[in-house]
């Protein structure tokens, strides 16, 4: 079953790694916005409240990627000589 549950949703765990990370949590927030406009996940689109208890662990990791890639565009535009540029390389 899909859906909201229990578990930590998409968007709470992809701010949680982004942070993680080195990312403030206004950062974050912008990534994520960028990453909910990109088409890569147009497939998110109405599943970044979901349950990632819901779905198979790929899923995650596959948003993750896509998420990282966006992140260092973010990076390189705003804060080209951040330390935390290599984690998201």
């Amino acid at each position: 079953m899909k859906g909201k549950g229990t578990g930590m949703s998409f968007e709470s765990k992809i701010r949680e790694l982004l942070i993680e990370n080195g990312m403030f949590d206004k950062q974050a927030d912008a990534v994520i916005l960028l990453a909910k406009e990109n088409q890569i996940n147009d497939a998110m689109k109405d599943r970044w409240n979901d349950s990632t208890e819901h779905y198979p662990p790929v899923i995650m990791n596959m948003l993750w990627f896509s998420t990282k890639k966006i992140a260092l565009d973010y990076i390189e535009k705003n804060i080209p000589n951040a330390w935390l540029k290599p984690m998201f390389m």
